[in-house]
């Protein structure tokens, strides 16, 4: 199984007066997914995951150079 997590957000470049935008795909793979999803462990995972792409997410935008102020985003998630 695989937990796939889309991130994509547009910035305004106040510089040039136009809008970036900021396209990111992290997927991770399960080894086996369990039967209930109402598991503890399964909310352990899906946290563990959201930690890892925030992590990702801020070293990406601060590599970008991007300030939160002006960033609007959506992440979503899929399981495969």
């Amino acid at each position: 199984a695989y937990l796939i997590g889309t991130f994509s957000a547009l910035y305004p470049n106040t510089f040039l007066r136009t809008q970036k935008s900021v396209h990111a795909i992290i997927i991770v793979e399960i080894p086996k997914l369990p039967a209930k999803m109402s598991d503890l462990e399964d909310f352990d995972l899906v946290f563990a995951f959201f930690l890892v792409v925030k992590f990702m997410l801020l070293l990406f935008l601060r590599l970008m150079r991007v300030s939160f102020f002006n960033l609007v985003g959506k992440v979503k998630f899929h399981f495969l």
